[in-house]
């Protein structure tokens, strides 16, 4: 073989290697950003560890962690997920996807447990209280956690987004052993077709309006995203907007509805379903482009 064909094949040789190696480069850099979210997935994520914020007679509340593998920092944010289910029934393991999704990307996220009619006998009022304590109580041990108290955002779905539109708004309902020099309000809200108006909710109490985020709200939200389907039967689309609307009128600066066409109640959730899953990946990146705006996630 001549000189000069075996200089061609050596230079062929080193384009391959090259090509080869920015084509491993691209395959990793695609696994890096894809793992968190075929992890997220998951339908159930379990999580670092569970910390009773709150006992009452021989029952405990359990706060559900979800911890970064590593912590960048000492001062990170926090996002405080309450499940749905009508104040009767449910499961922190609802959002348990998304928490060990926004670990994945640096953020403290918890999944709280709070009274429920079905097991406990209570209404949505015992709940309220449940939610204030577990803000407080995440904030008050910050400093142990790594969490900075400035940064701590609630969400939820449905019922659960009733109690996160609670922790902000509802000032005069409180618990009588929480400590109350502790702010119970979130700095963001993150909030899935959540129930924004309460009329007749089949509970044997008095003036619900008391705990009706739509009736109570006369004060600026903080950063606000509102996840929601054009065709939910449980908290109607119409509900959202004039919560939206009253929320603006009344000072707050952020306040963002991303619509869902077609989409019922609790559309978000994970199913195996095709639609279901998409909708759930979907919503999952509304919440981490939420946070980026807001300098949470770098």
């Amino acid at each position: 073989m001549t000189n000069w064909r075996l200089a061609k094949l050596a230079v062929g040789g080193k384009r391959n290697i090259k090509f080869l190696i920015c084509l491993l480069a691209v395959l990793i850099a695609f696994i890096g950003i894809a793992r968190p979210v075929i992890g997220a997935q998951q339908q159930v994520a379990e999580p670092s560890k569970k910390v009773t914020y709150k006992t009452f007679g021989e029952s405990e509340m359990k706060i559900w962690l979800f911890m970064p593998d590593r912590l960048q920092s000492m001062s990170l944010p926090a996002v405080v997920f309450f499940h749905g289910g009508a104040w009767s029934t449910g499961s922190p393991s609802q959002f348990s996807g998304q928490a060990k999704y926004l670990a994945r990307l640096g953020v403290v996220a918890a999944a709280v447990e709070y009274r429920l009619s079905k097991t406990h006998g209570t209404t949505p009022f015992e709940s309220v209280l449940d939610a204030k304590s577990a803000i407080r109580w995440l904030r008050a041990n910050s400093p142990a956690l790594g969490i900075d108290p400035s940064r701590i955002g609630a969400a939820g779905g449905s019922a659960g987004g009733h109690l996160a539109l609670s922790t902000a708004i509802l000032d005069e309902v409180n618990e009588d052993t929480d400590d109350l020099a502790v702010s119970p309000k979130p700095n963001a809200l993150i909030l899935f077709n959540p129930i924004v108006q309460i009329g007749k909710t089949g509970f044997k109490r008095e003036n619900t309006e008391k705990i009706s985020p739509l009736h109570r709200l006369n004060s600026p939200l903080p950063p606000t995203i509102i996840l929601h389907g054009t065709e939910d039967k449980v908290a109607p689309y119409a509900s959202i907007q004039a919560f939206a609307d009253k929320a603006r009128l009344a000072g707050s600066k952020e306040v963002t509805v991303v619509t869902y066409e077609g989409r019922g109640h609790a559309f978000f959730n994970y199913s195996q379903k095709n639609s279901s899953r998409n909708d759930y990946l979907a919503t999952l990146l509304e919440i981490e482009k939420f946070l980026r705006n807001l300098g949470w996630i770098d």
